[in-house]
């Protein structure tokens, strides 16, 4: 397992350094990318707050909601230096399936800092991990990336419709295909 240390002497950054805006910067995002990407998907409940703190995200308390079923338990994320809501995590059977962040967002983001910051991260992903299989530009403007790496999905969205942001999807693919099954059937 890859530790936030080691991958912070790899690429020179923290999850604790944030730009001077308080926002991840895309080598930040990258380095969490990269940090989901080679290390285990936590399996139990009790394992999911250590491996957040190695992530540099922490759940907000009294966020845990209950899915459809009470097999699919869901919650807020929040930077670890702050306790603005980022993002969401998604477990089944106690075993952490997603991870989704709202990076760059806000009602009075130019589009251009968006597609910006977007394209910045992207580039990165490309030379870390290779071409995406898929990358779609919509004529709004919109843009999607898709790369799996070592049973990790990482989706990468521009969204720039107010509020503008740039999200990044982290999933375990194995896992996400065991919540789609029941899904599908409705047996949820």
């Amino acid at each position: 397992m890859v530790s936030l240390f080691a991958l912070k002497a790899t690429y020179g950054v923290g999850m604790e350094d944030k730009d001077s805006g308080g926002e991840w910067t895309p080598e930040q995002v990258l380095t969490l990318i990269t940090l989901v990407a080679s290390s285990g998907w936590p399996t139990t409940e009790p394992e999911h707050d250590n491996y957040f703190q190695r992530l540099g995200l922490r759940q907000l308390p009294g966020a845990s909601q209950e899915g459809k079923s009470p097999t699919i338990v869901g919650g807020i994320l929040a930077d670890s230096a702050s306790s603005t809501p980022l993002g969401s995590w998604m477990t089944y059977e106690d075993k952490l399936v997603g991870i989704s962040l709202f990076l760059q967002q806000g009602e009075h983001r130019p589009a251009t800092r968006t597609s910006d910051v977007f394209g910045s991260i992207h580039s990165l992903i490309r030379a870390g991990f290779g071409e995406p299989l898929d990358d779609t530009v919509q004529p709004s403007g919109n843009a999607s990336a898709l790369w799996k790496v070592n049973g990790t999905a990482i989706e990468l969205y521009s969204h720039l419709k107010p509020p503008a942001a740039v999200q990044v999807g982290l999933t375990n693919i194995e896992r996400t295909s065991a919540v789609e099954r029941p899904s599908a059937t409705g047996n949820l």
